[in-house]
């Protein structure tokens, strides 16, 4: 019995086909295209999440910080903390209030004149 040899399509010809060529260079370049996209799409993800966490983050801070003025309500550098965090998450109108009563505590506070610049910008 003679062995036979198993022939493969040949389909390599399809590749280099100058007809196929367009097909072949789009075929590649949206490939590269959902590549590129799927990792800027996973950098963004990402982002999101570290953000996430860190207005977390702060958000668990203000309150420890407002559960500490509640006990010692003359306490300057909570409400001066409390003005930085309403100013990194956005919220100046409390950022200024909290400030405010920072200069009625200590009305020289150069830390606070330093925010106050800030939020006046």
């Amino acid at each position: 019995m003679k062995k036979q040899s198993k022939k493969f399509p040949s389909i390599y010809r399809a590749i280099t086909d100058k007809e196929n060529a367009p097909l072949i260079v789009l075929s590649i370049f949206l490939v590269l295209a959902i590549f590129m996209v799927g990792l800027d799409l996973n950098k963004n993800l990402e982002e999101k999440e570290l953000r996430a966490k860190l207005y977390d983050s702060k958000v668990k801070e203000v309150r420890f910080w407002e559960e500490n003025l509640s006990k010692y309500p003359q306490f300057k550098d909570a409400y001066f903390r409390l003005a930085i965090l309403y100013y990194e998450v956005g919220d100046f109108e409390k950022s200024d209030s909290f400030l405010k009563k920072v200069f009625l505590l200590d009305p020289s506070f150069e830390e606070g004149k330093k925010l106050e610049r800030l939020l006046k910008d």
